[in-house]
């Protein structure tokens, strides 16, 4: 008889029966639009033992594992689609480390990006990747290689994860990477673990590297009329880069200076569409709606607009 042990109980893992439909149900779906694919038992480690032992247990007997996280996900790597155990690793969500002489963080992998990002912060330091959802766990980024808004800048998760704590599908564990930067040493195991969406083992720890956060931060919204139009857009703004870091501070007069400035008259220029808004907003400085930012092709609006 193979069992499992779960806090106080034992579950008999060989008929795989589920006690806890509330559970079931919630871990049949992640936010893709797939139909439910309901696991049979869901279980919950609180730590890296835990998630050895039943991996052991799953693959003894032939059982299939799903690894789940936060259940954001697009893709739908998150369903259960053979049944068997989801592996929900909710329950490890600790910040182990922020090692601000290293840049680095060490962390486990339900651990929320927004948890991650407020942790830093404070610090005076910044995690660059940032999915667009900030409920999302850092094992799922990880898992899936999230990528979001700031990719074009700093780059995807993968330019950010130093080192892995992984358990494998026999309940080994293996350590690769660290808070070291060079690591020129036998195969590259984190690149491959990295967007394999939990198929080669399942991630239990992770150190992240961490850079200064920036002084000015900014986001702008503009719909264009074509994506090669948006895509030339990104191509100019890329070519005049170097500027943002000359730009001390903005003016706001009747629009904008420095690199925002620019950065609206390559957007303009490039055919935005001609209802486009444009939102943005940081800690320095801020105009109010109703600033007009005029140029020779239209009249656009600027709401909230400030330094990048």
């Amino acid at each position: 008889m193979i069992y499992i042990a779960r806090r106080e109980f034992i579950i008999d893992i060989a008929n795989l029966k589920g006690n806890i439909t509330e559970d079931i149900n919630k871990h049949s779906v992640d936010e893709s639009p797939l139909e439910p694919h309901p696991p049979h038992l869901v279980v919950r480690p609180a730590d890296t033992g835990q998630v050895s032992r039943v991996l052991k247990l799953a693959n003894d007997n032939l059982i299939p594992v799903t690894p789940q996280g936060a259940l954001t996900g697009l893709s739908g790597a998150s369903h259960p689609i053979l049944g068997g155990i989801a592996l929900t690793l909710e329950r490890m969500n600790k910040i182990i480390e922020i090692d601000e002489n290293n840049l680095m963080a060490i962390v486990e992998p339900g651990v929320l990006i927004s948890e991650v990002h407020e942790a830093t912060e404070k610090l005076g330091l910044y995690y660059p990747p940032d999915p667009g959802q900030e409920s999302g766990s850092i094992g799922g980024n990880i898992s899936t290689n999230a990528g979001g808004m700031r990719a074009m800048k700093y780059g995807v998760t993968r330019d950010f994860v130093n080192g892995l704590e992984i358990v494998l599908a026999d309940g080994s564990i293996i350590n690769t990477g660290g808070k070291n930067i060079k690591d020129s040493t036998a195969y590259s195991l984190i690149d491959l673990i990295i967007g394999s969406e939990g198929t080669l083992g399942v991630v239990t720890k992770a150190t992240l590297r961490l850079i200064p956060r920036p002084k000015y931060t900014a986001l702008i919204y503009a719909p264009f009329t074509s994506t090669i139009d948006a895509a030339n857009a990104v191509k100019e703004i890329v070519q005049q880069w170097q500027f943002s870091y000359k730009s001390k501070k903005v003016v706001v007069v009747y629009g904008m200076r420095g690199m925002l400035l620019k950065i609206l008259k390559i957007i303009v220029n490039c055919h935005v569409s001609r209802q486009a808004r444009f939102w943005a907003q940081n800690s320095y400085a801020s105009c109010s709606e109703g600033n007009v930012y005029r140029t020779n092709l239209r009249i656009t609006h600027i709401i909230n607009c400030s330094f990048w």
